[in-house]
């Protein structure tokens, strides 16, 4: 049977990425799954973008550097001034890419903000999405605004992080929010909540989880690549 990898936030660390690929031991059926951020801060995004591009079982969610990037492109990349409004790491990656533009807005174009499981943690499904899920509304009320940005939510008392008010009952797989270790949020003797973005490209790990064998795999970068804000 084909299994998954979940892989945090690339940020155009393809080294890396390619070295949890051999590290997971995946086989050419399984399906390779990414929370977002493929591109912006790392040295090789083209590589990524080549890579992404081959894999038909290569998927991915948007991420919140993912959609400027993409809304850059939808304009042709003109080039007096289209990525004026981009965050420098994201106008940077696209210059990486400046004659790879319409491979990229094929890419991107059309790619999902949440993907749902076709197997289970046990019997429980698992969900994907780049920053969070809103814990009160649920997967079905969450805004796309937050499927890209959400970490703490505002609107609840002492304003927590999003996955230590969530109960589940999907498990939720999800980047963005980077950290030395993988963050982990539990209810009642059960994960809910599973943050894979372990800081690659700020010098950390990549790392990625197989929901199928609920084991994880690291990578550690080669270098920080860039530096924190």
């Amino acid at each position: 049977m084909a299994r998954t990898l979940v892989v945090g936030d690339i940020h155009g660390c393809a080294e890396e990425f390619e070295a949890l690929l051999e590290k997971a031991g995946l086989a050419a059926a399984d399906r390779v799954i990414c929370v977002g951020d493929l591109f912006a801060r790392g040295p090789r995004p083209e590589r990524i973008l080549d890579l992404f591009l081959s894999r038909s079982n290569f998927t991915f969610v948007l991420g919140n550097h993912d959609v400027p990037m993409l809304e850059a492109v939808r304009e042709d990349g003109k080039a007096s001034g289209a990525y004026d409004d981009l965050h420098p790491a994201q106008a940077k990656s696209l210059k990486l890419l400046e004659t790879r533009r319409e491979d990229l807005r094929d890419l991107l174009d059309g790619a999902p903000y949440l993907i749902r499981s076709g197997t289970s943690v046990g019997t429980r499904p698992w969900v994907v999405v780049h920053a969070g899920v809103h814990p009160k509304r649920g997967l079905e009320g969450t805004r796309t605004e937050e499927f890209l940005e959400l970490r703490q939510v505002d609107e609840l008392p002492d304003k927590p992080f999003w996955w230590d008010a969530y109960d589940g009952p999907d498990l939720v797989i999800f980047g963005h929010t980077p950290r030395p270790a993988v963050i982990q949020a539990f209810r009642r003797g059960r994960r809910v909540a599973l943050g894979l973005d372990t800081g690659c490209v700020y010098g950390g790990h990549l790392t990625g989880y197989l929901p199928d064998e609920d084991r994880f795999v690291q990578v550690k970068a080669k270098r920080r690549y860039y530096a924190k804000e």
